[in-house]
């Protein structure tokens, strides 16, 4: 696997382009270097050789590195949303994903961002809620137009994803399955407005390997934690904890597994560890 390696001297930063390659001998990794890149504010797409430069975790550090033209986007989106526009919407998906070069960038960085925007603001009565309703339901089409794009690979762990009966928003969910789905994974997205006590019948028909609860809201962190409580304890299964409510995390979350602002490419390892501790019992 490539990646990019800041090295810092003094108060300057420079780049390396290296690998990580398996010792047999002393069976551990270490890195080799691949090329010098040079001083940081210098680096450049063409400094990197072309069979790299598609490399997932060389894209995301370009990403992180492009704070201007990510912050481009983000103004471009939200434009596009509450002016219930869908295809300049798609149009900055298409960008994002062409420069970034992955999903996970676009809605980590992007889409996530737009929307606890447009939510603040309208929170604090500097758009309407009219105009919430049309940014909202403009990204709910972008995602469904993502999740077809994407596709599905049949996998081996199955996820139930939901929400906590008193959270209406459900966006963090389609995400989720959208992604996850394109990543191999069997998910069972319940949406909102679905009684606890049907979660519980569900995840003990289905037998999932995963529960993920979302929670946007602060007042949905106690239904969230009492719900993850009955189904561990009903079922014995996994249950990882996130959303906006969790952003700080939470200290009363005792047994389950929160995710504190994690980015879209660390959820499935999380998914991966969480169902193997459940087979180790």
């Amino acid at each position: 696997m490539a990646y990019i390696r800041v090295k810092k001297m003094g108060s300057a930063e420079y780049l390396y382009l290296v690998r990580s390659k398996w010792d047999r001998e002393k069976k551990t990794s270490r890195q080799e270097i691949i090329k010098y890149l040079g001083a940081a504010p210098d680096l450049a797409i063409s400094d990197i050789p072309e069979e790299y430069r598609g490399a997932p975790k060389v894209l995301e550090f370009l990403a992180s590195r492009d704070t201007e033209a990510t912050e481009c986007l983000q103004e471009r989106l939200y434009s596009t949303m509450v002016d219930n526009d869908l295809d300049g919407a798609l149009a900055v998906y298409e960008r994002a994903t062409s420069t970034a070069g992955s999903v996970e960038t676009f809605f980590d960085s992007v889409f996530k961002p737009v929307m606890y925007r447009i939510g603040k603001k309208w929170a604090d009565g500097q758009i309407d809620i009219t105009t919430e309703h049309v940014a909202s339901n403009v990204a709910n089409s972008v995602i469904s137009i993502v999740r077809d794009r994407l596709g599905s690979r049949r996998g081996k762990i199955s996820v139930v994803v939901c929400v906590p009966s008193s959270e209406k928003h459900h966006m963090g969910c389609d995400v989720l399955e959208a992604y996850l789905t394109c990543r191999g994974f069997v998910v069972y997205n319940l949406g909102n407005d679905t009684p606890t006590a049907e979660v519980l019948k569900f995840v003990g028909a289905k037998s999932p390997d995963v529960v993920a609860i979302s929670a946007t809201g602060g007042y949905s962190v106690p239904p969230a934690l009492k719900m993850a409580d009955r189904i561990a304890d009903a079922y014995g299964t996994p249950v990882i904890l996130g959303g906006y409510a969790f952003r700080h995390g939470n200290g009363h979350a005792g047994r389950h597994t929160v995710c504190v602002n994690a980015s879209l490419r660390k959820i499935p390892r999380i998914i991966r560890r969480a169902a193997a501790s459940r087979h180790k019992r």
